[in-house]
């Protein structure tokens, strides 16, 4: 595994509708339009809990970003464009669906979860089982701060204990992490808990939370693991090189990432030959005509 890098070059995909904006006043954490939220609408999924928290959401690969660019032309208008950044490490907050599918097997494994016996009942919940699995779970990701562990701890107690209630049966399938609901991506706890207005509030006031003070993790701990790095910055984007989150580069989907300006002589951490990217980024380099 490569040492930590300090930058990280990561994407985000969006629509020319925006693109003079964005240029003129940057990324804002609160952007009057968000693709998640047309895209919940034109599904009839408006208001779930998968709409996005406040940020802007970007990925290490530029592949990912090229889909989203696409869907944003789709469901936005114009043309598809993708915006390179340079992102300091310990900015990044970790997107929150990768956060819940790492959690779903320590969780389903803390309450006794059996994959031999899947039917089998689990096991009770409590606050000093969310402290083992907060330990647990962050360790993979080299977080081992006592007040890291604490807080995420508190999180997941409120979430779990507001899911179960106080009329829990102990079902495995709640929990299964081999299960989603209804077809969804997310865990069939969450669907659960935010199926009320007040559940609904309570898991993203806590979700973000969590993801919050897990901010900073090293690329290749993260808990998709690298291809899926994807995370979010909290504070508005600018287009001028600093100590913060800045625009590197735009770029049309169908071009690669070599031909992009400035890529290509960026000298930190964050260029494709150097750093925790080098498998990644230099793949999709290579891949220019």
């Amino acid at each position: 595994m490569p040492d930590a890098v300090d930058r990280i070059l990561m994407f985000h995909g969006t629509s020319t509708r925006h693109l003079d904006a964005i240029l003129s006043r940057g990324m804002l954490p609160e952007p009057p339009v968000r693709l998640s939220a047309l895209m919940a609408e034109a599904n009839d999924k408006q208001g779930n809990h998968t709409a996005s928290f406040e940020g802007t959401y970007m990925t290490v690969s530029h592949s990912l970003a090229v889909s989203y660019a696409n869907s944003a032309s789709e469901h936005m208008g114009g043309e598809g464009v993708v915006i390179a950044f340079s992102v300091p490490r310990a900015d990044l907050v970790p997107d929150e669906d990768e956060v819940l599918f790492a959690l779903a097997v320590p969780l389903a494994l803390k309450l006794g979860w059996d994959a031999e016996e899947p039917e089998k009942p689990l096991g009770d919940w409590s606050s000093e089982l969310s402290v083992e699995l907060a330990k647990w779970y962050l360790a993979d990701f080299d977080l081992t701060d006592d007040a890291v562990v604490s807080e995420v701890a508190a999180c997941l107690d409120r979430m779990i204990s507001a899911t179960i209630g106080t009329d829990w049966d102990h079902s495995p399938r709640l929990f299964d992490p081999e299960m989603n609901d209804n077809g969804w991506s997310s865990p069939t706890w969450v669907r659960h808990l935010t199926s009320t207005p007040e559940g609904m509030a309570l898991y993203r006031e806590q979700m973000d939370r969590m993801c919050r003070v897990m901010a900073g993790i090293d690329p290749w701990r993260y808990p998709c693991q690298l291809e899926s790095c994807k995370g979010r910055i909290l504070y508005p984007i600018g287009i001028k090189e600093g100590d913060g989150c800045f625009i590197v580069s735009v770029g049309s989907p169908t071009e690669p990432l070599c031909h992009y300006d400035n890529v290509a002589a960026l000298k930190g951490d964050e260029t494709a030959d150097v750093g925790a990217f080098e498998w990644l980024q230099t793949k999709e380099l290579a891949s220019a005509p």
